[in-house]
């Protein structure tokens, strides 16, 4: 019955650290979509703002600033979007491992009844 109630903790605790992982993996996905959605708008927004601004030097100087802003938001927005996948992974690495010592523990413990009922 121990052994029955510690697997059933360690697969009940092997469900959350999943359902964790899925939102984190979900998180990074949303994260993906916002990204390609404000990369889209950026690009549109530079566009539009570049047909507007080409007569003029001095404007053409400033469209360049803009787009360097934009490309820079956009590599910080990949950034916490790499981060934010690292963390899955390790979050994930940290489930499995857990998941593997329980196991480890699981089986000690039976072999350790096989032993005593031997």
């Amino acid at each position: 019955e121990a052994l029955e109630a510690r697997l059933s903790a360690v697969e009940a605790e092997s469900a959350q650290r999943a359902k964790l992982l899925e939102e984190a993996t979900s998180e990074s996905s949303e994260l993906r979509k916002r990204l390609a959605d404000a990369e889209a708008e950026a690009e549109a927004a530079a566009r539009a703002k570049a047909l507007s601004e080409v007569e003029d030097k001095s404007k053409e100087r400033k469209l360049q600033e803009v787009e360097a802003g934009l490309a820079a938001a956009a590599a910080a927005a990949e950034e916490r979007v790499s981060a934010a996948e690292m963390q899955a992974d390790a979050a994930q690495a940290v489930a499995q491992a857990a998941l593997a010592e329980a196991r480890r523990g699981l089986a000690e413990q039976a072999e350790r009844a096989d032993s005593a009922e031997a």
